[in-house]
């Protein structure tokens, strides 16, 4: 029964969203997925940035999750991640080289 409350959460966000959108103006919706057919647009996706006040609902659903998965297979430097494993001491170049993987994530979440 708790797996089906997940699935039921999973799928009622995109049905909420394909709903809000049918109220929305013409000029705010995607011209990708306005094409009449229902569920091409359910899939495509019909409106072209909801929002709810000023929080991008697709910012925060499409970007964030990824970003989080990048950052966190960065950071664990391979073997180092084994159990009972001994994990050299990172140089300088190393540090710098993840610093740098890791801007990208750090300045497109800044404004979460």
């Amino acid at each position: 029964m708790e797996e089906v409350g997940r699935w039921g959460r999973l799928a009622a966000s995109p049905v909420f969203l394909y709903g809000r959108s049918l109220g929305v103006p013409e000029s705010a919706l995607a011209p990708g997925g306005n094409s009449g057919n229902p569920i091409y647009d359910f899939f495509i996706g019909h409106e072209l940035n909801p929002r709810i006040g000023s929080f991008d609902l697709k910012y925060f659903c499409e970007l964030r999750p990824g970003l989080i998965g990048w950052v966190s297979e960065r950071v664990n430097p391979g073997e180092c991640g084994q159990a009972g494993a001994t994990c050299p001491k990172t140089g300088t170049p190393a540090t710098f080289s993840r610093f740098i993987n890791h801007l990208p994530a750090v300045i497109s979440s800044w404004s979460l």
